[in-house]
């Protein structure tokens, strides 16, 4: 849950996320999607770093951000 955000406002919420497994590379995508800058768009949504390359053990920050219009 991420909390209350009203229009014209915008709401950004962190997750660390840990790769417990071998090295690879993640790619964020969706149909409706766009990337741009590293940074996927959906809708009033987004979400960056859109890809990253993890070693073991390795974290990145994923930084998603709502922004509603109406």
């Amino acid at each position: 849950d991420c909390g209350n955000c009203w229009v014209g406002d915008s709401l950004t919420t962190t997750y660390e996320l840990v790769n417990t497994g071998g090295a690879t590379k993640f790619e964020l995508s969706c149909e409706s999607g766009v990337v741009s800058d590293g940074v996927l768009q959906i809708g009033q949504f987004n979400l960056q770093p859109s890809s990253f390359s993890l070693d073991k053990n390795q974290r990145v920050v994923l930084t998603g951000r709502y922004s509603p219009k109406q």
